[in-house]
């Protein structure tokens, strides 16, 4: 069964070179039919399009500039269908984004019913070409006939050889033109122009230059593609011009900091960071122990519930790469949580105090319950300080503040009240 990284690869490399499919919403069923991979349907394109992050983003290319891929579910006549849509700066997606509702529902029922009519057309075609190849007893040339909309069934054919071309050295343009002329032009005496063909070499040199030009012209624009300056005007660390030049990058290879390639580096190593660490095991410094350092690959989340996702799955990284020597797991453990607890000590306190097994909540004696205490032990003010010094330092202080047990206080002298006495 393939991967999410053969899936993703091998729709993204069809998709390029089909250019008149951009900008249209078409079936996922005529995308998994060309891509020829066992076992695939629409759930397994969509899981591996977002496991490799090529989903609803912009993809870089050096053709297109960029594709989009998208990929939606609508009910329609017959049952609920899968479309997808691969858009370019050139040939933008003006359906999904212009287009109401129900228009938009029939340009996807018509994008439908187009590739399901061609399917059968296909089907019929070839059954009665697989009927009609026996009883042919000799090839013969087809004869041109008007176009219509029908399809036709056309009779199988051993290719036409070219009058001109007829050297044992032009095979491989006789394979060549066939694939590309018709037949019936193909016979023709006078196909290609007399200079070209009275001197040997002439044609097949002039397809050369013309296939060199287009070599050419495809070097020039990747080389400015890819040395385009794509730095962002306002940076969140550091200034890429102030940075110190890469000895590997920039000192080997002459690559600059500020191009399209250094995103597809960073990919690179992500994906090795996920499947192969040990590549990515770098050079010791520092004095440290074990292998060096290595990277961990995190994936950025945009919310809390996808964040707790994210962070159980390269959390046991980070536990595992933090140390490589004889240290046990709860000693990393507690040492990260203290780390945690400095950055953020009111969330560690909140999050602590919410787990039922957690015995980190501060308790506090009742007042009342506390000045019964002191009152029979005879203890003074200067006395319970010192007590309470200890306990806050062991962080198990129970006691209660003094501002709190002065108020339960009174004064030694009280005002009598005087009451009115009458005689009589």
């Amino acid at each position: 069964m393939p991967t999410h990284h053969e899936i993703s690869e091998t729709f993204l490399s069809l998709a390029k070179r089909r250019a008149g499919t951009h900008g249209k919403w078409m079936p996922t069923l005529f995308w998994i039919q060309k891509m020829e991979l066992d076992k695939l349907d629409n759930g397994k394109l969509m899981r591996a399009l977002e496991t490799t992050g090529n989903y609803m983003t912009k993809i870089p290319d050096s053709t297109h500039e960029f594709l989009h891929v998208e990929i939606i579910k609508r009910r329609l006549t017959n049952g609920i269908k899968w479309f997808i849509c691969v858009s370019t700066p050139k040939c933008p997606d003006t359906h999904s984004k212009k287009l109401d509702s129900a228009t938009f529902g029939k340009v996807l029922q018509a994008a439908w019913d187009c590739w399901i009519n061609k399917e059968e057309d296909d089907n019929e075609e070839l059954e009665t070409e697989q009927a009609q190849a026996p009883e042919q007893s000799s090839p013969q040339l087809p004869t041109p006939s008007v176009a219509t909309t029908t399809p036709t069934t056309r009779a199988v054919s051993p290719p036409t050889a070219s009058p001109q071309l007829k050297h044992d050295g032009d095979n491989d343009l006789l394979d060549f033109f066939q694939e590309t002329i018709s037949q019936e032009y193909l016979s023709k005496d006078n196909l290609f122009r007399p200079e070209v063909i009275n001197r040997r070499g002439t044609l097949r040199a002039k397809l050369m230059a013309f296939g060199k030009s287009l070599a050419a012209d495809s070097l020039i624009k990747h080389y400015e593609d890819f040395y385009q300056p794509t730095e962002p005007v306002k940076y969140t660390v550091k200034d890429i011009a102030t940075l110190e030049r890469c000895p590997c990058l920039n000192g080997k290879h002459n690559i600059p900091w500020s191009m399209h390639a250094m995103s597809e580096v960073a990919t690179a190593m992500f994906n090795l960071a996920a499947d192969a660490p040990e590549v990515l095991q770098l050079q010791k410094c520092g004095g440290s122990k074990g292998v060096g350092k290595r990277l961990v690959a995190i994936t950025p989340s945009s919310d809390q519930k996808r964040l707790y996702y994210n962070a159980r799955q390269w959390l046991d990284d980070i536990v595992d790469v933090a140390t490589t020597d004889a240290t046990p797991r709860y000693d990393i453990v507690k040492v990260l949580l203290r780390v945690l607890n400095n950055m953020e000590p009111l969330a560690f306190t909140h999050v602590a105090a919410d787990l039922p097994e957690s015995m980190y909540d501060k308790y506090k004696l009742d007042p009342e319950l506390q000045q019964a205490m002191t009152c029979p032990a005879n203890l003074k003010v200067r006395q319970l300080r010192i007590v309470k010094s200890h306990l806050a330092y062991s962080s198990v202080d129970v006691l209660q503040s003094e501002s709190v047990m002065r108020r339960l206080q009174v004064d030694d002298f009280v005002r009598p009240i005087p009451i009115e006495f009458r005689e009589g």
